[in-house]
This record gives structure tokens, sequence and C-alpha cells, in this order.
């Protein structure tokens, strides 16, 4: 190989254009017991989102009061806020997605009141976008949204998934630019979008859950790409790239940019008495370690995955162990 191939690949590397490779090693984790510490006498409820801010503070979402409770990187409790905002009570079922973005603002998708909410760090609200109670398919309106995501530019893609079965794209402010997406199995169709993320290619990335499907599409809602084989609940990547999928049942995945399963965590749903893509899972024996029932996922700036478990109300850590 000549120089200039060298510093050709070298650069792209640097670039991040060669980067494909290396999501197809498969990476290896291990469970992490009794990582949240809340308060005595407080138990977690059904724990349905995930996410972590720039100082490794980790934000969950459940359905109860109060709905979002926030601990530091050691799992320590900080505070909890909410209430009045957020689902409805006194069950607190609306309360579904929650993402940070990278000015540290936590941002609630609620399905019960079809609203996406911005907060601060504090549970000071600062930003509604939809109809509070009204679903529908206007351009402020949601209808049973799950989750959302942040482009480069800080625009915004919401899963309006429960109801609309649609994408709803919003610049930085909230505001509606477009939207695709309708109920069917064809391409550009959706049976449930329940997850989002947006890939270091600027891709959008939707997770097809009941249509057994990643499709992801260009910034401007162009089909580009199908995934096909496994069920898609939840998505996000890692600081490298990496991507991890969590099928809503009882298995992690390391998808590569193919969309080829790496390797994966947990349990055969077989093995639980479950089926692989079933809509609605009971709690199971022995929760914990690799046994789970992951909803939506996040990982943390060290590469340690957090899986929300509704039926087990459970937060589960999987650290990264490094080779």
């Amino acid at each position: 190989m000549c120089f200039s191939q060298l510093v050709l690949i070298a650069s792209l590397l640097a670039a991040g254009a060669l980067a494909v490779v290396a999501d197809d090693n498969p990476l290896s984790f291990r469970p992490v017991a009794g990582f949240l510490k809340l308060p005595e006498g407080t138990k977690l409820g059904p724990c349905s989102a995930v996410d972590i801010d720039s100082r490794g503070n980790v934000y969950v979402i459940q359905r109860q009061s109060p709905p979002v409770l926030c601990f530091d990187s050691s799992g320590n409790f900080l505070r909890s806020w909410g209430t009045s905002l957020i689902g409805r009570d006194p069950d607190m079922q609306g309360a579904h997605g929650l993402r940070i973005d990278r000015d540290d603002f936590v941002w609630i998708v609620d399905r019960a009141r079809h609203l996406v909410r911005k907060f601060d760090p504090s549970g000071q609200l600062l930003l509604t976008v939809g109809t509070d109670g009204s679903p529908g398919t206007s351009e402020n309106q949601f209808n049973r949204p799950a989750d959302l995501a942040f482009g480069p530019s800080g625009e915004i893609y919401v899963a309006d998934g429960y109801g609309n079965s649609r994408v709803v794209k919003l610049d930085s402010q909230g505001r509606f630019l477009k939207t695709w997406g309708e109920k069917g199995t064809g391409p550009g169709q959706f049976d449930l979008p329940h997850s989002i993320a947006v890939g270091p290619d600027g891709r959008v990335y939707v997770c097809d859950r009941y249509n057994w499907r990643i499709q992801i599409f260009d910034s401007d809602g162009k089909l580009q790409e199908t995934w096909s084989g496994f069920v898609p609940a939840g998505i996000v990547f890692d600081r490298s790239g990496t991507m991890f999928v969590s099928d809503g049942v009882s298995k992690v995945m390391q998808i590569n940019r193919q969309g080829g399963i790496v390797k994966s965590w947990g349990t055969e749903a077989e093995e639980l008495g479950l089926e692989k893509g079933q809509k609605s899972v009971p709690p199971i024996a022995n929760p914990g370690g690799f046994r789970f029932v992951p909803h939506l996922l996040s990982v943390d700036q060290q590469g340690n995955l957090y899986l929300a478990d509704v039926p087990n109300q459970m937060l589960h850590k999987l650290e990264r162990i490094r080779q």
C-alpha cells in the first residue's frame, strides 16, 4: 500500500467514515445489582424510560408519582418532580419517553396527554408541544406519542406512535416542520413507531415495533433502508456509534451498521414462557442480572447500558467490560 493510500485511510478514520468496522466487534457487559438507592420506604414503579445527562446523572421516568426521578452517577437519589405535569393521576400511565438534549434539558413524551414537554433539570416547565388532552393530526397535535430524538442541528424527531403511526419533525424551538408515515405494513408505513434515534450518519432510525423492523430515513423522511429479523422496542447509539436495540420482551442486542445482530444479552423469550414480539408482557420470575423485560434504554459516556423495565418495576444497569 502506498503512502498516499495510508494518508487517505487515516483521514477517513479521523472523520469517522470507516468507523463501520468497529461496531462488528462484540462487546461485553456485566449486570450491576442494586444500582439505584431510593429514599427509604419507597419503591420504583413501572419504569418506562431512562437517560443520562452530561454529568452522568441518571433520569428515570416511572408510572407513579412522582414520575421523574434523578440520581447521580453512583445511583444516589438527588430529586424528583413532575407529578402535576406528566401523565394522568393517580397512575401516571402517560409517562412514556424521556430524552436529555446536549444542553441537559429534559424532554418528556406524554402518551396520555398527547404532549412533548421540555423541562430544566429541576423540573421547571419550559416548553409544551401538542394540545393537552386533544389527540389529532394537525401541526400542533400528537396522538399517544412514544419517543423522540435530536438531530445534529437541534431538530427534534417525534415517534408519534400509538395513535398516529408517523414521525413528526420539529425545529429546535418545537415548531412543526413536516411529518411522514401512516399505519400499515408497506415501505415508509408503521405499526407502532415506538422508539427513534438519529445515528452518527445523520439518518433517522425508527423502531417499527410490530412490523418487526427498523426503517431508516434521511432527515427529510425519505426511506433509505429497512432492517428486518428482530423486534425493535428501543434504540440508542453510544459515543462510538455502536447501536443497541431492546426487543421489549427479554433481550438487548448489539446491531451493526448493516442491520445484523452482533451479540445479545438477556434470556430467550421461550425460556420465560413468552413469545417474541409479545405485545403485553407480565412480570417475570426472579428478575435481575440478565433476566429483564427491556423497554426504552440509554447509554452513558463510559458505554454502560441502562434498561427501563416496565412490568418488573426496575432499572437495570449493565456495566461495560473493557477488554
